[in-house]
């Protein structure tokens, strides 16, 4: 499942079993789902899959857009159409690979031949749901990893690269080299300290921490392949891509490495990466965490000024907070005061609210960061 990857989306699933269902209307949950594996694992790829007629022309006040059409050789060219059916009738699924149709083929024989032993009583329900093992089925692994210093830089770093993998895969698809492309849908996120392999952040001095997404294809090579095989060639489209790109700083980098399946990391196995979204909370309470305790001193001297300003303005000293909260409330009758120290204490109680508001929010992100087990201590605010 990753449209990105060239696999299958939603909008690709929904329009298959709104296939199958359009056709089977009075048919309960389980024969429908055996209807669908045993339809679209013998279907005849690329005849398209189609829920409505594809309209040539538009509909009254709809300006003429292009729509899909198997006459045209680049339509003709794609390997698993899935057609939309509102107009303009396009193929949800042009980014289907030859890898990703074999291996979605091979799934989707798979999941027919475990219904028919559900329906024989060979095998239970939850069979039909175990998930592969992707790691053991193969022996040759090729690992890229995406590498950044911080979460926005990183972001957008990964964005480029992800949306450029189907080129990486397709370039494995070599009849050349006599190889087979396994991509796996899921990327592996960590951060680490030193990164092996890389012309940028390998050096030991460098104490930055690296946020690095790894992603995993296995390859399978023909009995006709030599005992070595030099795959760079299969990169060089790929890597020309991503280099060339114009956002690229040099806080930024990307390696791929062959991996033998003995030699895995542990992390593949495990599900304790963590997703992006949660590095840019991370990153950005810890940004804004500093900026409140760089700037401690300052607003304790500001507090503290704020707390002389009203006890001059109440004509006695002001103890703890009730007290400065009483002063707050209460007309300032007590003493006299110049106009300078009365614009004084109208500035001081106009911005109370907002002083109070601030500690709050500092208070809030002192208990973030200690939830996301951030090495940065707690602070005590005064």
């Amino acid at each position: 499942y990753s449209n990105v990857l060239g696999f299958r989306g939603g909008v690709n699933w929904a329009i298959l079993v709104a296939w199958v269902c359009k056709r089977n209307i009075s048919s309960p949950p389980s024969i429908l789902l055996k209807i669908f594996f045993q339809t679209f694992s013998r279907w005849r790829w690329p005849n398209p899959v189609l829920l409505t007629p594809i309209l040539k022309h538009p509909p009254p006040g709809v300006m003429p857009l292009n729509v899909w059409d198997a006459a045209n050789p680049r339509d003709r060219a794609h390997l698993m159409p899935i057609i939309t059916p509102a107009y303009p009738s396009m193929n949800s699924s042009y980014n289907v690979g030859q890898s990703q149709l074999r291996r979605l083929r091979e799934e989707l024989i798979n999941g027919d031949r475990i219904m028919n032993q559900i329906f024989d009583g060979k095998v239970e329900w939850t069979e039909l749901l175990k998930g592969k093992d992707f790691f053991k089925e193969h022996i040759h692994y090729l690992r890229i990893d995406i590498i950044s210093t911080n979460a926005k830089d990183h972001r957008a770093w990964f964005g480029l690269c992800e949306s450029r993998l189907r080129i990486l895969i397709a370039g494995f698809e070599s009849s050349k080299t006599g190889t087979l492309a396994y991509p796996f849908a899921k990327f592996f996120t960590r951060k680490v300290q030193h990164v092996k392999n890389s012309n940028i952040f390998s050096k030991e001095s460098d104490k930055r921490k690296k946020i690095v997404t790894s992603f995993f294809i296995a390859l399978r090579f023909s009995t006709s392949v030599a005992n070595s095989v030099d795959l760079r060639s299969c990169t060089d489209e790929y890597l020309h891509i991503v280099n060339s790109w114009e956002n690229r700083n040099e806080n930024m980098d990307l390696t791929i490495q062959p991996v033998l399946q003995k030699d895995l990391p542990e992390y593949v196995n495990q599900d304790d990466t963590v997703d992006l979204e949660t590095l840019d909370l991370e990153e950005d309470v810890s940004n804004r965490v500093k900026k409140t305790t760089d700037s401690a001193p300052r607003e304790k001297k500001r507090l503290l000024q704020v707390q002389a300003d009203l006890e001059v303005c109440v004509g006695k000293p002001l103890h703890n907070s009730d007290e400065i909260q009483e002063s707050l409330a209460s007309p300032l009758k007590k003493a006299k005061i110049s106009e300078d120290m009365s614009s004084r204490g109208k500035k001081t109680r106009d911005s109370a609210p907002r002083e109070k508001k601030r500690l709050i929010q500092v208070q809030a992100d002192l208990d973030i960061q200690e939830s996301l087990a951030s090495p940065l201590k707690k602070t005590k605010i005064s």
